[in-house]
């Protein structure tokens, strides 16, 4: 099951891929990027990265204790709300 979950994270990487794909504003930004916007987008990368790797584990972590039924009764009842309050 953790080799399952593990992997799953792999899934979106080609869609997002396809949506840059031909993105005339994307290489538009890449002459305007100065150091100083190359240095933030490093620090922003490198937080997401951090606070992904912990959400991750901290994910894993909780699939290895609790049984994957109440991850999915929470699941349901979290889109149940959503569905309530988009309605």
């Amino acid at each position: 099951m953790e080799k399952a979950a593990l992997r799953s994270g792999h899934l979106p990487f080609p869609s997002i891929g396809r949506r840059f794909d031909g993105c005339p504003n994307l290489r538009m930004t890449a002459e305007f990027l100065t150091s100083d916007a190359l240095f933030l987008f490093l620090i922003g990368f490198i937080a997401a990265f951090v606070v992904a790797m912990i959400a991750v584990v901290t994910f894993l972590n909780l699939i290895k204790r609790l049984r994957l039924e109440w991850f999915a009764f929470y699941r349901f009842a979290l889109a149940a709300v959503f569905y309530i309050f988009l309605m």
